[in-house]
């Protein structure tokens, strides 16, 4: 598979530092809660049981990491395409081996080359292309962004700022958006590598555009991508270059919306 984009940042460097996955990350996966077998009077499917556990776990976990991120000063990351990406799903999905829909359980933070990075423990609810025994499984997500202290952020140790300053954290928000929280849910297309530190595989988003985040308690899915003006002339580096970004997001969001309504890649 070709990858034709280049991330400003170190987002790029996401499928040769897929070792990186499992170096300093929290272990803080909550016991999920015992589960009744019943349901409205029927029979509680194992995959009923298995995700009514997982949002039980992320309902645990979603405070502290909330928290975590409240106050943050923002760093906007961008993206610059060399090539005009997909601009329908069957296409992109020719690019990536999974296409699915998953429930974020826990999130973790994780830098590489003084490059933030986020990895989602995500519970699969369904699998559109790829392997169909992912559902109801946990997979790892590495996706670019995320907390990382300004002594290990390039960006910020460059600029003269106090040894106090340089103690705290930034937020750098990957195209436009803040890291997902647990409890949101994620269309994504997705590519599958090894990471050698944990010794199994991690899923990798190599196209911001074909990442949707549904934050809990909302009804949509929003596109990860399209930062605002703002944005990008806060950021100090970064820019997002596609062809007719309007239009693509249009086809983008509709092709999206289909795949979740009828269970399919729309032709």
């Amino acid at each position: 598979m070709e990858i034709r984009k280049q991330v400003i940042g170190g987002a790029l460097l996401l499928l040769s530092s897929a070792v990186l996955v499992g170096c300093g990350l929290e272990n803080r996966t909550a016991k999920a809660a015992t589960v009744p077998t019943t349901k409205s009077g029927q029979h509680w499917s194992r995959f009923d049981r298995k995700l009514a556990a997982a949002q039980h776990t992320a309902q645990k976990n979603r405070p502290a990491l909330l928290a975590s991120l409240k106050g943050l000063k923002p760093f906007y990351s961008g993206a610059a395409y060399l090539t005009p990406l997909p601009t329908k799903l069957k296409d992109e999905a020719q690019r990536v081996n999974t296409v699915l829909r998953g429930t974020i359980v826990q999130t973790d933070f994780a830098t590489f080359d003084n490059t933030a990075h986020t990895v989602y423990t995500l519970f699969v609810t369904a699998v559109y292309q790829g392997d169909s025994a992912l559902r109801g499984q946990e997979i790892s997500v590495l996706t670019a962004g995320g907390k990382i202290k300004n002594t290990e952020l390039d960006a910020q140790r460059q600029q003269k700022l106090t040894a106090a300053e340089l103690q705290e954290s930034t937020l750098v928000r990957a195209d436009g958006f803040d890291p997902a929280a647990p409890g949101d849910e994620i269309v994504a297309t997705l590519t599958k590598v090894h990471s050698n530190a944990l010794n199994r595989a991690v899923y990798l988003t190599i196209s911001p555009e074909w990442l949707f985040y549904r934050t809990a308690g909302t009804q949509n899915f929003v596109m990860h991508a399209r930062p605002t003006a703002a944005e990008l002339t806060a950021g100090q580096h970064g820019t997002v270059v596609t062809p007719d970004t309007d239009s693509v997001k249009g086809r983008i969001v509709a092709d999206v919306q289909e795949m979740v309504a009828t269970g399919r890649i729309p032709e």
